[in-house]
C-alpha cells in the first residue's frame, strides 16, 4: 500500500528553499509514530533537507545522481519505477515528499496522512490539491497546532 504523508499549511505549502518552514514537535512525533518500521520514499531535495537516514525506517531516495557515499538505511533509486520495484515487498510504503514526488505518487496512493497546519507560512513548494471526489476522510484528530486527517481513496468514482 502506498500512503502519502505530509504536513501542509492552509495554502498547501510544504517547503521553502529546500527545507520545512516550520518546526512543530507534536507533528514530528506523529510522523515518527506513523512511519516507524516502514519504507519511505523521498525526493533528493527532501533527503538533503533531512540529511541522513531515519532510525527504524529504510529511506528510498529518488535521485538522478550517484551518491558520494553509502549511508545506512538509505537506498538510492533512479526513478519512480525503480523505487516501486525496490519496495514491492513492503506492506506499506510512505511517500514523504517533495512536491513533484507527491504529484507522481498521488495517482498510485491508497491513503494519505495529512497534518493540516492552522498557521500560514511562506513557501515555494506545494502539496497537490486534494480532490474530495477521490479522497474521503477516514479519521480526524485535533492537535493544538494542526488537525491530522487520515484520507482513504474512494472505492467508487464520484458521479458528479
Amino acid at each position: 500500500m502506498i500512503t502519502l504523508v505530509a504536513a501542509i499549511d492552509p495554502n498547501n505549502v510544504i517547503g521553502k528553499a529546500g527545507s520545512t518552514p516550520w518546526h512543530i514537535p507534536d507533528e514530528l512525533k506523529l510522523f515518527k509514530a506513523i512511519t516507524y518500521g516502514h519504507a519511505l520514499i523521498a525526493g533528493h531535495v527532501t533527503y538533503k533537507s533531512i540529511g541522513h537516514g531515519l532510525p527504524g525506517r529504510t529511506l528510498y531516495v529518488l535521485s538522478h545522481s550517484k551518491p558520494t557515499k553509502n549511508q545506512e538505511g538509505v537506498v538510492f533509486c533512479s526513478s519512480t519505477t525503480d523505487a516501486l520495484e525496490k519496495t514491492k515487498n513492503e506492506r506499506t510504503v510512505f511517500v514523504i515528499g517533495g512536491g513533484s514526488v507527491y504529484d507522481e505518487f498521488m495517482p498510485l496512493a491508497q491513503e494519505m496522512r495529512i497534518s493540516h497546519l492552522r498557521t500560514e507560512y511562506s513557501g515555494d513548494v506545494y502539496f497537490p490539491e486534494i480532490d474530495h471526489t477521490i479522497w474521503r476522510i477516514h479519521t480526524k484528530t485535533e492537535y493544538p497546532l494542526f488537525t491530522h486527517i487520515h484520507y482513504v481513496r474512494n472505492e467508487q468514482p464520484s458521479k458528479n
